[in-house]
């Protein structure tokens, strides 16, 4: 049972790093993009990004 326990915790650390790769490629990309932009530009999108994510907090949410 150890083992299958190990395995579970080197699966689970495997994603995590997935996961962790493709959000920095995504930071990668943002950045770039918001180089791009005057700073009135970039603070009308963090406001777009703070509403979506106030919005996605209010969802209700299911099991």
């Amino acid at each position: 049972m150890a083992q299958s326990e190990t395995l579970q915790e080197q699966t689970e650390d495997i994603r995590e790093n997935v996961s962790l790769q493709e959000q920095t490629e995504d930071i990668g990309e943002l950045a770039v993009m918001l180089k791009q932009l005057s700073r009135e530009e970039r603070r009308e999108i963090k406001g777009i990004m703070i509403g979506y994510q106030m919005a996605k907090e209010q969802e209700p949410r299911t099991a």
